[in-house]
């Protein structure tokens, strides 16, 4: 029985350990945060605080025109579909020499829970498409976008896991969170505060 109990202990630990979150990358004001996932791809989380309204800054992350301007490493962008329900979109995205470029097709989709805040869902489509000569295609992407307003400021959480292909595990790791700080960091130019950008404080290791 002793062996059991040791079995048992040790797949305790290793889902503690695998649920738990770490601090890897801050990019200026944004703290990025990961997660061990099966894939061998990190989790990774961050949150940016910015000026604005729900509506206004809801909008402008989901507006096509703009994603060239705040989302990091973005190649190309095209809308494909658009209802109030949904949202389908084409990025593409430069990956470190000597990698091909990136792609993917997502869905966003929005609701609003019982505490007001606003999530986007954001899941991979890679099918939507034919496959393009000029990128590899990501078939495996899925996150969420977090709005939580508060008086004049809104907190915007990104949560995002994709599987980039056949990459050193190491370098995408690396990649994919410093793209979600940079992306947050731009957005919180985007709409500043009259004091320093800022986070709002970070719950024990754990719980981002």
């Amino acid at each position: 029985m002793l062996w059991l109990l040791f079995a048992v202990a040790g797949t305790c630990l290793a889902a503690t350990q695998s649920d738990r979150w770490r601090a890897v990358v801050s990019i200026g004001p944004v703290q990025v945060y990961a997660q061990d996932t099966d894939s061998g791809f990190d989790r990774v989380r961050a949150s940016v605080t910015v000026c604005t309204d729900l509506e206004t800054v809801a909008d402008y992350t989901a507006d096509a025109s703009t994603l060239m301007d705040w989302v990091a490493y973005a190649q190309a962008v095209e809308l494909l579909e658009a209802d109030a329900n949904h949202t389908l979109y084409y990025l593409k995205t430069a990956a470190p020499w000597p990698m091909r470029s990136r792609d993917m097709i997502y869905q966003l989709t929005p609701r609003f829970d019982d505490q007001g805040r606003l999530h986007i869902r954001m899941d991979g489509v890679p099918d939507a498409l034919p496959v393009r000569a000029d990128a590899v295609r990501m078939d495996s992407v899925e996150g969420d976008w977090l709005f939580t307003a508060d008086g004049g400021e809104v907190t915007v959480q990104l949560t995002l896991h994709m599987n980039p292909g056949r990459v050193p595990r190491f370098m995408a790791n690396g990649r994919i969170a410093r793209t979600v700080g940079m992306t947050l960091q731009a957005l919180g130019e985007k709409f500043p505060c009259s004091t320093a950008l800022s986070i709002p404080d970070q719950p024990a290791a754990g719980k981002p």
